[in-house]
């Protein structure tokens, strides 16, 4: 992006492109979502002439901001993780200081209501009642749990998959269970009755947070 305006400055090239912007801004305006009218984009742009190199705010989304999933057609793709998004967003956008831990929280399960994902938890360990007592657990916490069942193969290690694209929830739920990043799966299908399925392994049972 610097690059792109680097070269609209030193070449004095933002005069021509503000000749041509009814044509630019219609053939870009289907593929880029803004509530901006092409006047307010005009101005931003003979506004950027004016802005200097050290008032502008770098930041790059690195490997530790997203998750690997796949989607429907089988394609590798990146998904944000959406508190890592917020506070990229604030170091960026937000003058005052960044939200505070409790705010993020407080936003954070606020949005998991909002998603009101149904859930299945499934035990994958040899433990009789161990999905029964996560149910209650999760519960407690306001989650809406819709079922629950025994997995056919033992899990070493918990594993999460979204169905439906509830990244509050699943956000949340990897709090909670202290779900590794390795273990979550985005496997979208909208014709699923349930949103989330949670198959619990030894280490969920090893953690020591059920009484």
């Amino acid at each position: 992006m610097l690059g792109i305006r680097n070269r609209i400055l030193d070449f004095q090239l933002l005069p021509d492109l503000i000749a041509k912007a009814p044509l630019l801004y219609g053939e870009f305006s289907d593929r880029i979502r803004t509530n901006l009218t092409p006047n307010d984009v005009f101005k931003l742009a003979v506004a950027l002439q004016g802005v200097p190199f050290e008032n502008i705010s770098l930041h790059a989304i690195g490997l530790n901001d997203v998750t690997f999933g796949n989607s429907p057609e089988g394609t590798s793709v990146l998904i944000p993780l959406p508190e890592r998004f917020r506070t990229i967003r604030d170091e960026v956008f937000v003058l005052d200081d960044p939200l505070s831990p409790s705010q993020i929280s407080k936003t954070l399960i606020q949005r998991v209501d909002e998603e009101f994902a149904k859930i299945a938890v499934i035990n994958g360990t040899v433990t009789p009642g161990l999905a029964a007592q996560t149910t209650e657990f999760l519960l407690e916490e306001d989650l809406n749990v819709s079922q629950t069942d025994i997995a056919e193969e033992v899990f070493s290690e918990t594993v999460l998959i979204d169905f439906t694209g509830n990244p509050y929830t699943v956000e949340y739920l990897v709090l909670l269970l202290n779900i590794q990043p390795t273990n979550i799966i985005h496997q979208y299908n909208p014709r699923s009755n349930i949103d989330i399925q949670i198959t619990l392994g030894d280490d969920w049972l090893q953690s020591g947070v059920l009484p």
